[in-house]
Parts: C-alpha cells; sequence; structure tokens
C-alpha cells in the first residue's frame, strides 16, 4: 500500500488482527483482564507489562506491540508509518524498540501506548 514490504501483511484485516489480539489479551488472568477493560491504555500502563515480573503481564505487553505493529503495516497510526522488512526483522526486534522507547521517554508515558507505540516503531523503522 506504501511501497514498503512491511513486516506483516495485515491485507484488509489489520483493524482485526488488532481487535483479535485485545480479545485474546482480554482472556488473560484478572490482573491483565482489569488493566485492558479501561478506555485505552497508556504508556506508563504498557511499560508496566513490557517490565513486569508476571509472564501474563509480559505476555499482555508482546500482544499489544504486535497489534499496534500490525496495523502499521496496514496503514498509518496517525501520523506515523514504519516499514519493517519482514526478512530483516524479527518480532523480538520490533518488541525491544518498542519497550526500549518507553523505557527512554518516561515523560512521554501518560500519552496513548497506541500512539507511542506507533511513534517507537516509526523512528525504529523508518519507511523511504
Amino acid at each position: 500500500m506504501f511501497g514498503c514490504n512491511c513486516f506483516w501483511n495485515a491485507g484488509r484485516i489489520g483493524a482485526g488482527i488488532l481487535a483479535a489480539a485485545l480479545l485474546t489479551a482480554m482472556s488473560w488472568e484478572n490482573s491483565a483482564k482489569a488493566a485492558v477493560g479501561a478506555t485505552f491504555n497508556t504508556g506508563e500502563r504498557l511499560y508496566s507489562w513490557c517490565m513486569s515480573a508476571e509472564k501474563s503481564e509480559r505476555d499482555l505487553c508482546s500482544a499489544y506491540i504486535a497489534a499496534v505493529a500490525d496495523v502499521l503495516a496496514y496503514g498509518p497510526v496517525g501520523t506515523y508509518r514504519a516499514c519493517l522488512p519482514r526478512q530483516e526483522v524479527k518480532f523480538s526486534k520490533v518488541h525491544e524498540a518498542a519497550a526500549k522507547w518507553l523505557e527512554s521517554h518516561p515523560e512521554d508515558r501518560h500519552f496513548s501506548a497506541v500512539g507511542l507505540v506507533a511513534r517507537a516503531l516509526s523512528e525504529s523503522f523508518p519507511c523511504q
């Protein structure tokens, strides 16, 4: 769509992938399930999931980042675009880029987690 060989080829189901990932995440343990029930997740909440000692919360972090990456493969999130070359990038690098960005920008964590992950991935994997 934007002339890049994106990591995830979400096609027309990009929004469906996000919805499916969030519904799956809502079925996990009660602590994670309660957090997803909010109207939106902040970067602070996402960062706490990523750094949690609880595997279920770390899994929730991974699912959240993957869902945003899938939507970015379909098109922009707000003003952010990212191109994730399928052959060159593994999900661990995508996860690492988002988590490190959140760690490095504590002053921005009060913003929406979706926007922050999109920004992190657009800076780490810019479209050319």
